[in-house]
């Protein structure tokens, strides 16, 4: 026999609370989800265009390094690649792959 003090829900009262309860933390899923596909794209476009940044120095530092390297270029301009090319080492200290040059 049940105590007094207990309140006396009806069977159809437990089963729609507890319906109410599934539908609730169903919901409360498909929002986390959805959350956390978009956070994956985020951190999947952050990782493109950081590597494609990385490239696109990659690919500056060297062709600064062959002018240097290959040309005869003399005075402000070689000067200038110098100024350029040191730009990009600090910057490459940051990156993954970036090669350094003499």
């Amino acid at each position: 026999m049940k105590p007094d003090f207990l309140p006396n829900f009806s069977k159809r009262d437990v089963f729609n609370h507890m319906n109410n309860k599934i539908n609730y933390l169903s919901r409360h899923k498909d929002v986390t989800d959805g959350f956390k596909a978009k956070q994956f794209l985020i951190d999947a476009r952050k990782k493109h265009i950081q590597h494609q940044n990385m490239l696109n120095y990659q690919g500056e530092y060297d062709r600064i390094i062959h002018a240097l390297n290959h040309s005869a270029i003399g005075g402000l301009t070689r000067d200038m690649l110098r100024k350029r090319r040191d730009e990009l080492r600090k910057l490459g200290i940051n990156s993954v792959g970036v090669a350094h040059h003499t």
